[in-house]
């Protein structure tokens, strides 16, 4: 039994599967409907596959995009490319036209693994600098298109290869490629190390004993694995205890607990929204009698102790981001108010500063800037932006854009983006207070404020989902939110919206709301007044 975690130095995910082959071979590692594998199959058939997937032509330092709906299979791809040294591109398979073009360039991958019906689109994005595509075929009709490619490579082709010895690689060493989320730009390339990753999946695993893994437990799966939270959280972090892991191939709210029966699964990690879908699911006897004993959530939802009363769970969550990793840990009660992100992880060194970098007085907003007692443990960077890089790393500590204020308590408060924040009047405005207001409202569904106008003197327009069957107007929600703000954060311009445009992993894309301040209805046109 390995329940100890790795040292520094051992810290990458060659070492993780080869302790699970020497030490515990027969043990499940990873599983979905149709696919279960051992740890030593593991790495018996990632052997193989890094075999095959050299003869393609892939070497050591390749970036290489993944375009795979959730599997084991998927796994083992993953595994594979991090045996030859190669680089994990994980990408939504959904992505085609010029964002898909974006992130190959962006990325520099040379090479795909994708199911064959994307192949087509993966073609006319990397013209020129995709080399190699490998069509990880699913059915007949998927392998009836892989041969009639010239230019694909069947997996199959590439499992029936002999196995190689894997590169060793050393904590410091690229894992993956994870693509920024572009909530405010384009989206980046964050390159993250073996140390990061693996650090990632360390703290969840190891929350202060709360929601520990071992090795008799099993990991639900139900991330999209094109996301650091699937593919670390979801995969890597079982490997940490010689746990197992259960793949679902797609979050199905009306499933999840047929999945969790199905799978005996004790752990999963789940994005914040996924907690309220499973709540809107119609109650049931025997809702509390399951084996699951502990959820992970990003972010922790006003809905997390409802959850837990539920479904009798424990629930953790953590804050961070694709190039710090895990900042925040939130190991206390479920009943905390929103916006409370938890204390910082052990061995990171947390500030708040202004925006020259000095401190802010306990209380006072500041944007959180860290770094690590550990090395490697964050991102070396952005792929080929080293001006970003430089912008990151300002002062020798990482910048993260999030602005937060700290209680009494210790206790860590989100309170915006820092490109997120609206400018009127001279004042700042918290567009995620201000979106927690109106959400209280029962005719809004989901809503996003953003300041509209010149940088320097914004005005503020909230775009709302309307909750289905409930009626509400532009003016109720204006005088809803009257006396909740301050008379400066009402909102002058409300529009109304079917759904938000959305990046990868489905946060709403704000600069894409901005342009709506053209048509949106105005309650200073509607006679409307708001004084102090």
């Amino acid at each position: 039994m390995m329940n100890s975690l790795p040292k520094l130095r051992e810290m990458t995910l060659l070492h993780l599967v080869r302790r699970g082959r020497d030490g515990y071979p027969d043990a499940l590692a990873v599983r979905d409907a149709s696919t279960s594998l051992t740890y030593g199959a593991l790495w018996d058939r990632a052997s193989r596959a890094a075999g095959g997937l050299r003869r393609a032509g892939i070497n050591h330092g390749d970036a290489v995009m993944m375009m795979l709906d959730n599997s084991a299979e998927a796994f083992v791809a993953f595994v594979a490319l991090s045996f030859l040294g190669a680089i994990p591109v994980p990408t939504n398979p959904t992505f085609r036209g010029a964002l898909l073009e974006h992130l190959v360039t962006e990325t520099g991958c040379v090479a795909a693994i994708v199911s064959s019906e994307r192949a087509a689109d993966l073609r006319a994005a990397g013209a020129g600098q995709i080399a190699t595509i490998i069509s990880r075929e699913s059915d007949p009709a998927d392998q009836a298109l892989a041969a009639s490619g010239e230019d694909l490579i069947s997996w199959s082709s590439v499992l029936d290869a002999e196995p190689i010895e894997p590169i060793e690689v050393g904590p410091w060493d690229v894992l993956a490629i994870i693509c920024t989320s572009g909530t405010t730009g384009l989206s980046k390339g964050v390159l993250t190390t073996h140390a990061q990753a693996i650090s990632m999946c360390r703290h969840l695993s190891f929350f202060q004993d709360t929601t520990s893994l071992s090795q008799e437990d099993v990991h639900l799966v139900v991330a999209p694995l094109f996301h650091a939270f699937g593919i670390f959280a979801g995969l890597v972090a079982p490997l940490l205890t010689g746990a197992s892991a259960y793949v679902v191939a797609a979050f199905r709210p009306s499933m999840f607990w047929e999945e969790v029966r199905k799978s005996g699964a004790t752990m999963a990690c789940l994005v914040g929204p996924m907690t309220d879908f499973i709540l809107a699911q119609p109650a049931s006897d025997a809702d509390a009698d399951n084996s699951l004993a502990s959820v992970y959530i990003l972010p922790r939802t006003p809905s997390a102790a409802d959850f837990e009363k539920r479904f009798n769970v424990q629930s953790a969550s953590g804050f961070g981001s694709s190039e710090a990793g895990t900042t925040m840990l939130n190991v206390e009660s479920a009943d905390v108010d929103r916006g409370i992100v938890g204390r910082p992880r052990m061995g990171l060194q947390a500030r708040l500063v202004d925006e020259h970098d000095f401190d802010v007085e306990q209380g006072e907003v500041g944007e959180l800037i860290v770094r690590d007692d550990d090395p490697w443990v964050m991102t070396p960077g952005y792929v080929g932006r080293p001006e970003a890089t430089v912008e990151l790393y300002r002062n020798g500590w990482m910048h993260t854009g999030d602005l937060m204020r700290v209680d009494d308590a210790g206790l860590f408060h989100f309170v915006d983006r820092a490109k997120d924040s609206i400018r009127r009047r001279g004042e700042n405005i918290s567009s995620f207070e201000l979106e927690l207001q109106a959400s209280d409202h029962p005719g809004i569904a989901e809503c996003a404020a953003v300041g509209v106008g010149h940088p320097a003197d914004q005005e503020v327009l909230l775009v709302v989902r309307r909750t289905q069957g409930v009626g509400v107007s532009e003016t109720e929600i204006v005088e809803f939110l009257i006396g909740r703000v301050p008379h400066f954060c009402v909102p002058r311009y409300v529009h109304f919206v079917e759904d938000f445009p959305r990046t990868p992993t489905g946060k709403i894309r704000k600069r894409d709301l901005r342009e709506l301040g053209d048509v949106a209805w105005d309650r200073e046109v509607a006679g409307i007044v708001v004084r102090r």
